[in-house]
This record gives structure tokens, sequence and C-alpha cells, in this order.
């Protein structure tokens, strides 16, 4: 794990998260529970929803997008449809 922690800062201070302290701890706690690279995944997410924080972070890490469903039961897109792009 410690191997992959530089990544996770590093892309969390290229999709807009201020990495203070506090984030840095929350980021390599995050990474011990659900790995970096979910977590990376979970970044960028959160940084092309307009949302770099560490809240809107958790809510995607603890949401299983893999089998979640949107309004109308189809399979949830965390692209919004733009997976092409």
């Amino acid at each position: 794990l410690s191997a992959r922690l530089g990544e996770v800062y590093a892309e969390a201070e290229r999709c807009g998260f201020t990495c203070t302290a506090r984030e840095i701890d929350e980021l390599t706690a995050l990474a011990a529970g659900h790995g970096a690279e979910r977590v990376c995944d979970a970044i960028r997410i959160a940084s092309d929803r307009g949302k770099p924080n560490l809240g809107y972070l958790r809510g995607i890490l603890a949401r299983d997008e893999s089998s979640a469903t949107d309004k109308h039961g189809e399979p949830y897109d965390p692209t919004g449809g733009l997976g092409w792009l």
C-alpha cells in the first residue's frame, strides 16, 4: 500500500483536493480500506463532478456503484452517460 500512496496523493492534488495534513491522513485511511486504485478512481469521479472534497469522496467509496441502479432501475453510470468521452 505504501508504494501506491504517492499515486493517491498526486491524483488528489491534480484533481483539486487541498491536500492538507488532515486530508492526507484521510486519504491514507481510505486507501487502506478501499485500495489505492479505487480511491484514485473515486478522486477522479469527484473531480469530474466538481466536488473535490472528502465528504463527496467518502460517499462515492461507500456506494457500490457496480451494483447500484438509477431511479429507473437501469445500471448506475457514474459518468452520466458520457463514458465515451
